[in-house]
């Protein structure tokens, strides 16, 4: 069984331990990386359920607290630690942001009460979606000054193979907006925006039996998980090396929006990509750019179907009177009733920032590895370096013999 459970965890590093052979990884010496404890038939190829119980039951008795991603169920009475379920969000999508900040709030909580807590957090695979949560604790828990670091200190140590970590750009884009909005000197709120036209660009993708492509585009609302807006009885034909999608009902848009693409279909609709966004980080444009390794799934960037140079382009508009420094009072009167259903979620993003303090050194050191010695940061870094210097340096080699022959 292991074989099987190896090959479906792929280049994951696996805690290979007396008779435990777990898809479970200590990312630092309190927080761990793991796939979903399965049953039944989901147990014969991912985690166990009784040995990973047996393993933090006798290697943390009561002192560590999963967080469990997948929005999946699973015997809890097996478990000594505390469970919490609450923090779901869909599989190789991002989340709203105050699900970051609630979820890293409450880690921090727990690794502060006690140094002997363990925090434990798993999805469906153990690897976007967990990788998020881990990345942004590990931003705020003031290790880390940088994204880029950040993902790959998470890549280095949940994987063995080059270039593994947060692959989705939806997930990266949130980190992104989390460390942003964790450091940024101001508060910042949502704008109400809409949209004027969905633009491509780049020879049309071959989608259909007949290599054709009918795009039309849903808006769904994240918190709510609500479809607010279709294009669908509209859609045309892509021709030619663009196309554009004008909205002749411009639907008032606020905070986490997600857009998915798809094509028309005679029998059935291809879902085509997505894109992510808040609405609270781009004040100074009116156009959001996408170039193909921006979009969502992350295996666009392989599908042949895509040109390379394929690109898409969102054109909006946005309140004349107010900015995203203006907070949901002082919005104006065209405003105010959008964004006044985010205010609660929001404002208790604010008030986390507020109270937020940086973590010392000493600090630091104790929430993530309890001990100076066990901190190794800077060594994973310093190999990442490495592994890009020695990478160039072959390619730049290899080069160098196609030019002589």
């Amino acid at each position: 069984m292991d074989y099987l459970r190896e090959k479906v965890s792929g280049k994951k590093n696996r805690l290979k331990q007396g008779n435990f052979n777990l898809d479970l990884t200590y990312i630092t010496k309190r927080i761990i990386a793991m796939s979903m404890p399965g049953e039944g038939i989901q147990g014969i190829y991912r985690n166990p359920i009784d040995q990973v119980a047996q393993y933090l039951n006798e290697r943390h008795k009561e002192e560590y607290f999963i967080f469990n991603l997948s929005g999946k169920n699973y015997d809890e009475s097996k478990f000594k630690g505390q469970i919490f379920k609450d923090y779901f969000w869909k599989d190789h999508h991002s989340p709203s942001l105050n699900v970051l900040f609630d979820i890293c709030l409450q880690i921090h909580n727990i690794l502060k009460s006690n140094f002997e807590n363990i925090v434990v957090v798993h999805c469906l695979a153990g690897k976007g979606r967990t990788g998020t949560v881990i990345c942004c604790y590990l931003l705020y828990s003031g290790r880390f000054n940088n994204v880029s670091d950040v993902l790959n200190y998470y890549g280095k140590k949940r994987f063995y193979g080059e270039g593994l970590s947060v692959n989705q750009p939806c997930q990266i884009k949130y980190i992104n907006y989390f460390n942003d909005l964790l450091n940024m000197d101001k508060r910042i709120f949502p704008n109400l925006i809409q949209i004027k036209s969905i633009s491509f660009y780049g020879n049309s993708p071959q989608i259909d039996i007949n290599g054709q492509c009918y795009p039309y585009v849903e808006i769904i609302d994240v918190i709510k998980d609500l479809k607010l807006y279709s294009t669908k009885k509209q859609s045309k034909k892509y021709v030619g090396k663009s196309h554009q999608i004008i909205f002749g009902n411009q639907i008032p848009l606020s905070a986490d929006v997600l857009i998915k693409v798809k094509s028309y279909g005679t029998i059935s609709d291809s879902k085509m990509f997505r894109l992510a966004f808040n609405t609270a980080f781009f004040q100074n444009t009116n156009k959001l750019t996408y170039d193909l390794n921006d979009l969502d799934p992350s295996q666009i960037q392989k599908d042949v179907r895509f040109d390379k140079k394929f690109r898409v382009e969102v054109d909006i508009e946005k309140c004349k009177i107010c900015s995203d420094a203006n907070s949901f009072e002082q919005k104006c009167q065209i405003c105010m009733p959008h964004l006044i259903q985010h205010s609660m979620t929001w404002n208790r993003i604010n008030e986390i920032i507020n109270r937020y303090v940086k973590p010392t050194e000493i600090q630091t050191t104790q929430l993530l590895f309890k001990n100076k010695e066990d901190d190794d940061v800077e060594a994973i870094l310093k190999d990442k370096i490495l592994e890009k210097t020695n990478s160039l340096c072959l390619k730049a080699q290899l080069l160098d013999q196609q030019i002589q022959s």
